[in-house]
């Protein structure tokens, strides 16, 4: 399955979920889809905002993400910044088109 923005944009606004041990997950909001393709390149660049309201802040690091119609994926997570008691998360990609 190749990632790409038609792929997660329907699922804005819903859950994803990284296993943290045997007992808990974290859960993963997805904000926001940004398509920054460049229509000149061969490559499809775009971007997923995740927020979590999470005790702690998950280092980035590859995680692998639950959907419950989405097949799990292992994505790349940065902590990019705070939102109130929220964590933002971004994954960046470059996909071949």
């Amino acid at each position: 399955m190749t990632l790409s923005v038609a792929m997660f944009e329907p699922h804005v606004g819903s859950a994803f979920f990284i296993p943290l041990n045997s007992d808990e997950q974290a859960v993963f909001m997805l904000d926001r889809v940004e398509d920054k393709t460049d229509p000149k390149t061969s490559y499809a660049s775009f971007s997923l905002f995740f927020s979590a309201d999470a005790p702690f802040l998950l280092p980035q690091g590859a995680y692998p993400l639950q959907h419950a119609v989405l097949d799990e994926q292992f994505i790349f997570l940065v902590p990019v910044s705070r939102e109130g008691s929220k964590v933002i998360y971004q994954a960046c990609f470059n996909v071949e088109a």
